[in-house]
């Protein structure tokens, strides 16, 4: 394949995309096989900065890519696959570098010293403190001495013996993945303790205000408030004063003010959305002195005042803001915040129309959208504070970092919070279960996914797994087991007997895959010329080579023929060839020499002898495999 230099920029393509190609600046050879055409020195786009003599452009047949390489021209890009390892201290908070990377998987195994642990899995879709084992069936769980964070360059653990035992003869290692990172992130409300006050007064908003905030639910047929707004109680007398927004049992969202403290009267609108568990709303509520509106994704379709048109709130003395439940009484809201507005003003359908399409450039400005009088904004991605200083929010039992509205895929007949990095055809998909037939899952990919990994995070369940040279899309393999691939087929079986698509991937309607109510996290991998690759090979009980274009720093083997483990092996652990410790996806076993003889070579890998695991004449065995 020609490959051609480009000097003249192309317009249209200004944002930098790191897409981890590892070709030297300033030259137009060792692209990865099968790579579509074209690279060039990037001097007058906006790539890293204006002007940049650091930044290269790649063509991949569609589009042009920009990425830089910060350090110097002759560094490589950034990383997509790493393997770390370090010795446990027992610290209560000690930071893993040398990744190469800000990390959104980070898959522990404990190798050697003390006892045998689970593998740990963490990923920036569920949050980082929640935790996945990847040999047993057990929901997600959460934890605060585990994998805490991710960080520039690696990531920050505590002091849990599956990830930082005491002791230098405790050993572990990290495999850790680049899946694009979030777009925006948001806050989780636990439902029970969660809230965020702040010092907005009832003098800013009076009876003229609008309010906007998206919102995920994770709890249905409920009442629950994930706006406290100004609304205030006391207990003796009781007696309520102003306004909240809270959504009802029948999930659907409502504007609720007081009319009068003496007697003790309201008023309410609701909107006909009937909001569904696990998506994500983009929620605006204005009132004035004589009309009230409340929108959900821009729809305005609401019901008349419950009251009848008696508009003006009645405030206590000092009402306190609040976000996630209401002054006083419980009714905690269970669910995920962004992105809070509040406005002095109302807002037209235009501007409603702009906030439901406000994107993460738009979330660091106060004045969005331009002249609709926002007075504070609280994107809740990292902390409770307002944008520009205005309005500091305190939290209480709020988990902030979590996927915001922006990384939401509707490409699928279910909604997905979706991290994707196509550079490594890698993505993390969550999403939840509806039942009742077959469904679709947006899954962020340029490409169909090869191999699809699905566990319930809500339940115990097994580890269930689809790889494109399995006998059919019928066949399954269970991650957590040991089990050779197994014909399931009742309920459109576990993946909609329907191949994945550039767009989306396919569950039939059982609890294992699209259990109604249930939450699932999903990891998709897909061969990238040079990056990675998945594929199968058939065992010869000898000296097997097999061809994968570019030497691995890491390989999952798994036989599909009979019962065997989930082979793991990696450069870091045994640096020279051949390697013989092997870890297992399904086992919690420690490091052993089983003396298996896999050996890493500068086109892909070989089993030197024969062995059930890796090896045995006749059998068919998948792979999964990064470059080094």
């Amino acid at each position: 394949m020609a490959i051609t230099k480009v000097t003249t920029p192309v317009a249209g393509f200004k944002s930098a995309v790191d897409i981890g190609l590892k070709i030297p600046v300033g030259t137009n050879s060792n692209l990865p096989t099968g790579v579509e055409g074209m690279i060039r020195n990037d001097t007058d786009e906006d790539s890293g900065g204006a002007n940049s003599t650091t930044a290269i452009t790649f063509y991949n047949g569609t589009d042009w890519k920009y990425f830089t390489s910060a350090v110097s021209q002759d560094s490589p890009p950034i990383e997509n696959f790493n393997t770390v390892i370090w010795n446990g201290d027992a610290t209560t908070t000690r930071s893993i570098t040398g990744v190469g990377f800000d990390p959104d998987l980070v898959w522990v195994k404990k190798r050697s010293g003390g006892t045998a642990r689970n593998h740990s899995l963490h990923d920036v879709v569920r949050g980082a403190g929640n935790r996945l084992n990847s040999n047993t069936t057990s929901a997600g769980t959460d934890v605060t001495n585990e994998v805490k964070s991710f960080i520039n360059d690696g990531f920050t653990i505590g002091n849990g013996d599956e990830v930082n035992g005491s002791g230098s003869s405790q050993k572990y290692v990290a495999w850790c993945f680049k899946a694009g990172g979030l777009i925006n992130k948001a806050a989780d409300f636990n439902g029970s303790s969660s809230i965020i006050q702040s010092s907005i007064s009832k003098t800013v908003l009076a009876n003229n205000f609008s309010v906007s905030f998206w919102w995920k639910p994770d709890l249905m047929n409920t009442f629950q408030v994930p706006m406290g707004g100004l609304y205030d109680e006391t207990v003796s007398p009781a007696i309520a004063y102003g306004w909240m927004v809270f959504q009802g049992s029948d999930n659907k969202m409502y504007l609720y003010w007081i009319t009068s403290s003496s007697p003790n009267n309201s008023n309410s609108i609701s909107n006909n959305v009937v909001l569904e568990k696990g998506k994500w709303y983009n929620i605006v509520v204005s009132k004035t002195s004589s009309s009230a509106s409340i929108y959900v994704n821009t729809s305005s379709a609401a019901s008349a005042p419950s009251q009848g048109n008696v508009f003006n709130i009645v405030y206590n003395a000092n009402p306190s803001f609040y976000i996630g439940k209401r002054n006083v009484s419980n009714n905690y809201a269970d669910g995920t915040i962004s992105q809070v507005r509040v406005f002095n003003d109302v807002l037209t359908s235009s501007e409603v129309t702009e906030l439901y399409g406000e994107t993460k450039a738009d979330n660091s400005v106060l004045n969005y959208p331009t002249g609709a009088g926002c007075i504070a904004a609280y994107p809740l991605g990292e902390n409770a504070n307002g944008l520009d200083g205005l309005y500091n929010g305190t939290a209480s039992n709020v988990t902030f970092g979590l996927p915001g509205y922006l990384n939401r895929n509707n490409q699928g007949t279910i909604e997905s919070t979706v991290s994707a990095n196509d550079a490594l055809g890698f993505s993390i998909a969550s999403y939840t279960g509806v039942g009742g037939s077959l469904k679709t899952i947006g899954h962020g990919l340029d490409a169909a996914p090869e191999m699809i990994i699905v566990k319930s995070t809500s339940n115990s369940d097994q580890w269930w797994v689809w790889h494109k040279d399995l006998t059919s899309i019928d066949y399954y393999l269970i991650l957590s087991g040991i089990n050779p691939e197994t014909y399931y087929v009742i309920n459109e079986g576990l993946f909609g007997r329907t191949l994945p698509t550039s767009t989306v991937f396919s569950v039939g309607y059982n609890s294992e895959t699209n259990g109604s109510g249930r939450q699932y996290i999903s990891y998709c991998f897909t061969s990238k010329p040079g990056f990675s690759k998945v594929g199968n090979y058939t065992g010869n009980g000898i000296n097997n080579p097999v061809d994968i274009g570019f030497e691995p720093a890491f390989v999952m083997i798994k036989n599909t023929t009979s019962n065997a483990s989930w082979a793991m092996f990696d450069n870091k652990r045994t640096t020279a060839n051949p390697s013989t410790s092997a870890l297992y996806a399904n086992e919690a076993i420690m490091e052993e020499d089983l003396q298996l003889y896999f050996e890493f070579t500068s086109t892909g890998f070989k089993n030197l002898q024969s062995s059930n695991t890796l090896n045995t004449s006749g059998s068919i065995y998948i792979y999964l495999a990064f470059a080094k």
